[in-house]
């Protein structure tokens, strides 16, 4: 906000290791309205790719563990 007078919607999540489960939530906390993200488990995308699903919607699930 400071530096470009924006505050930005979409995030760019660059990691080559993967993503944890809990990415969603933590953006969605930033106030990131999207995500964008490269890698995907192997498995993951090719039965994405075959049934067309490349696309998807990764909700967070904001539920606290109990323990």
């Amino acid at each position: 906000m400071k530096e470009f007078g924006v505050k930005p919607k979409i995030a760019w999540h660059c990691d080559p290791f993967g993503h944890s489960a809990v990415t969603p939530e933590l953006f969605a906390k930033m106030g990131y309205e999207a995500l964008f993200f490269s890698r995907v488990n192997d498995d993951e995308k090719a039965w994405r790719k075959e049934n067309k699903l490349m696309e998807f919607l990764w909700q967070p699930s904001f539920e606290t563990p109990t323990g």
